[in-house]
């Protein structure tokens, strides 16, 4: 035993030269030492991919959970408030002026049930028309546009789009033969 110690030598702390070897030489890849490091490092990738997609699914889940709460008109997605329920029916009123009868006009309406698109001829002015939209699905009205035409010895056209109370909508074009839109469309989403 003797002879061994003193093959390694005072500078090698005692091991012998089997054991300087071993330690010295790298390790093969597959080695059981760095598998157990890799092995590590995949399982924690995996755990935290894992909690990852728990974490979006469960987001999303609470996002569908609001989305489904706003639009049957319960409870405000934000701040949790009820919300009243929406009218059974929506209106859309278009006002039309002119110092002249009105040579055409066209209104389209963009409703998810029964859309409208109506073209009138020799309108008497001032007038009013008034459409309903029916409110049986999330979003009825996507937008509503409406053209007159000026008729022979107008000066001017005008025209307001009111929806359910609200103008969203109003022009003037003045000139023998203008015409004139009022046009708005609903945003679903971030604006």
């Amino acid at each position: 035993m003797a002879d061994v110690r003193r093959a390694a030598g005072p500078h090698t702390g005692g091991m012998t030269r089997t054991q300087q070897a071993t330690a010295a030489a790298p390790r093969p890849p597959g080695s059981p030492r760095q598998r157990s490091r890799r092995g590590r490092w995949v399982s924690l990738l995996g755990a935290s991919l894992g909690a990852s997609a728990g974490v979006l699914l469960l987001s999303g889940c609470l996002v569908l959970d609001s989305i489904r709460e706003g639009v049957s008109g319960t409870v405000d997605s934000l701040s949790g408030k009820p919300v009243p329920e929406l009218p059974d029916d929506l209106f859309v009123v278009l006002e039309l002026d002119s110092d002249a009868d009105l040579a055409e006009l066209a209104v389209e309406l963009d409703a998810r049930v029964n859309p409208t698109d109506t073209t009138e001829q020799n309108v008497t002015a001032p007038a009013t028309r008034k459409y309903e939209v029916d409110t049986s699905v999330p979003f009825p009205l996507l937008g509503a546009r409406a053209e007159l035409t000026a008729g022979e010895g107008a000066t001017f056209v005008a025209c307001r789009l009111i929806v359910d109370g609200t103008e969203r909508a109003s022009n003037r074009v003045e000139g023998p033969g203008s015409t004139v839109t009022c046009e708005h469309r609903f945003q679903l989403g971030p604006g």
